[in-house]
């Protein structure tokens, strides 16, 4: 399914029931530049052997509904790369809920995840186990001030070995202040920013 409909420029919606199937390890590029996009649902996916999304949805612009079922669940993920890069018109609550579906064992990269998603306003990593990542360059970085709470799980920080990239780190949110950043349940300074 790599690269199946990227660059579909005219592309609005997509209701393509059972593209992914459990057999499915590579969905890298699927919607990638899909700038007219605004739908997707992936109500009957199967997502559990997808161990490549790395830009999967990066510069759907125009990506305000993303639909997932119960199926949709990433436990084999290892590279998440700008998969929800520049999802400019994504809700919070639906990147929220594309966390929530990632439940990766071994996650890797994790670069420019959410990097431009603009209506991001909080973020829960908590149910994601970061213990396995060595690359969140810019995994959060945001041009706009809605970025003001991150939690991260206990794990988080465990492998990671590159977190900056020409001196902006995973937490370059713009003009936001990050107002609540909690690891485990222990909130870390207030006021953060840049």
């Amino acid at each position: 399914c790599s690269g199946m409909f990227m660059g579909c420029v005219s592309l609005k919606k997509a209701v393509v029931p059972k593209l992914l199937s459990a057999k499915t390890s590579n969905a890298s590029y699927m919607f990638d530049a899909d700038t007219a996009l605004t739908n997707v649902d992936a109500g009957n996916w199967t997502t559990s052997g997808v161990v490549y999304g790395q830009a999967m949805f990066r510069d759907c612009t125009s990506l305000s509904s993303l639909m997932s079922g119960s199926g949709a669940t990433y436990t084999a993920l290892q590279d998440a790369g700008c998969m929800y890069k520049n999802c400019k018109s994504l809700p919070s609550d639906a990147l929220q809920a594309a966390v929530n579906r990632m439940k990766p064992a071994a996650l890797k990269d994790a670069y420019e995840t959410f990097c431009g998603a603009e209506l991001l306003k909080s973020i829960d990593l908590s149910g994601v186990s970061l213990a396995s990542v060595t690359d969140m360059t810019r995994m959060l970085a945001q041009e706009g001030n809605e970025l003001t709470v991150i939690k991260v799980p206990s794990d988080f920080a465990t492998g990671i070995t590159d977190m900056t990239v020409g001196g902006e780190n995973i937490f370059r949110v713009g003009t936001a202040t990050v107002t609540d950043f909690t690891i485990a349940g222990t909130m870390i300074p207030a006021n953060l920013k840049n």
